[in-house]
């Protein structure tokens, strides 16, 4: 099964090493290796794996009176990976374009990505995936109140309101996906059963971090979710350092441009090839293809130094 694994050691010196440059050798093997994995990408469809049909969902999980939902598992799968990649490409061009802190909040919805995707595949038979292709009844339901809430703004923008609400997502939502005795309020597509309380209901981030990372706190949850993603992503103090450092050195005036700051390429760089490593082995699993004998000197070189810090090959 795979694992998400990063040294805590390697990270540590990424955030605290001179910005990349194109001379950087860490950088450079992160790059090399993101181009590398990349070129596997094209075995996946080689591999001739088809879509399975629609099938049943597991008899043993909530459903209707009287209904048997019915799944198709393979095309999220498929598009969970496909979403993962085009992330990973994105994070390539604001390393590219020296925006280390725009990069890092793709890097971290990109790990989420690649944790749910493994944790969907995990669990007994396919319960855990079989709610997630549920839960879109739910999305339809919630997209149809928000319409409806707001229908005076849409219909002044002219915007086309074809969706109306459907008595089978309805009673999916109303009888699948519940917390207490009423249909759930929660927007989380992750449901499964809580192994130390026995209560079926919704995983947050941080438990399918910790499941992935195996042990009760996890690192990356720590570091991505913690002071370094969760400060660039909600722009919170850490993350205006690079502008208040400029400011203290070269301004006394208010002034007003753009001032992307590379120095967390490296490590969002690095994390999209954690991310897509877990992605390759989760996806590879799933549809039984073997890439491990090209996965294993990546993941190596990888191990090596992840997060392009300079130095520390």
């Amino acid at each position: 099964m795979a694992e998400l694994t990063v040294d805590p050691a390697a990270t540590l010196d990424a955030m605290n090493a001179p910005p990349p440059n194109d001379r950087d050798a860490g950088f450079q093997l992160s790059l090399r290796l993101h181009h590398e994995i990349e070129a596997l990408y094209p075995r996946i469809e080689a591999h001739g794996a088809f879509f399975r049909s629609l099938a049943p969902a597991d008899p043993r999980l909530p459903h209707p009176p009287g209904i048997t939902p019915g799944v198709r598992l393979d095309p999220l799968v498929c598009a969970l990976s496909i979403k993962a990649a085009t992330t990973k490409r994105a994070v390539l061009a604001l390393c590219e374009r020296g925006d280390g802190d725009s990069a890092i909040v793709l890097a971290r919805v990109m790990l989420e990505n690649a944790c749910l995707l493994e944790w969907l595949i995990r669990g007994e038979g396919r319960q855990r995936l079989e709610s997630y292709a549920m839960f879109l009844s739910v999305v339809h339901e919630r997209r149809v109140e928000t319409i409806e809430r707001h229908r005076v703004r849409f219909v002044d923008a002219a915007a086309p309101l074809q969706v109306s609400s459907s008595p089978y997502h309805r009673a999916v939502w109303e009888h699948s996906f519940r917390e207490g005795r009423n249909p759930t309020k929660s927007d989380r597509a992750t449901w499964d059963v809580d192994p130390t309380t026995g209560v079926r209901g919704p995983w947050g981030v941080r438990k399918l971090f910790e499941e992935i990372a195996d042990r009760v706190r996890s690192f990356e949850y720590d570091v991505l979710y913690g002071a370094i993603g969760s400060g660039v992503v909600h722009s919170g103090p850490f993350s205006l350092t690079p502008m208040l450092r400029e400011m203290g050195e070269a301004r006394g005036t208010f002034w007003l441009r753009p001032a992307p700051n590379n120095q967390l390429c490296g490590i969002a760089l690095g994390s999209s090839n954690s991310a897509m490593f877990l992605v390759l082995d989760s996806l590879t699993q799933y549809i039984g293809l073997d890439l491990s004998a090209e996965l294993a000197p990546m993941k190596a070189d990888h191990a090596r130094n992840p997060y392009g810090s300079e130095g520390s090959d």
